[in-house]
């Protein structure tokens, strides 16, 4: 099942199911990839420069590479995730359903 709306990037589509996996398919609906992340995801991925962010119910915010599929970096919030993220650039934004919002420095691949 899915609940969240896909997202595409020009080359590829993200879409999150309610089965913890975050799948990558090209146009043509072959798949590039998919990930297991553990929780419901419920939410849209945002993508900012080639990493795909993505929320779940488990409680993690997940930054994945849109090449391969692999985990760069995960953060545990306070209690599960329904919200999708929002970016400014600079920092990303979410809110838990144990009524926090998070406000976090976007991860660089570069330090």
């Amino acid at each position: 099942e899915v609940n969240g709306t896909p997202i595409y990037d020009g080359a590829s589509i993200y879409i999150g199911a309610k089965n913890g996996v975050l799948y990558s398919l090209r146009t043509n609906g072959r798949l590039n990839w998919m990930r297991k992340l553990g929780g419901n995801i419920l939410s849209k991925p945002v993508i900012i420069d080639n990493v795909v962010f993505v929320t779940t119910y488990n409680s993690k915010l997940s930054a994945i590479d849109t090449g391969n599929g692999e985990i760069i970096k995960e953060f545990k919030a306070d209690s599960p995730i329904y919200s999708s993220p929002a970016h400014n650039g600079d920092m990303i934004f979410f809110g838990s359903n144990g009524k926090t919002f998070y406000a976090l420095v976007l991860y660089s691949r570069t330090g």
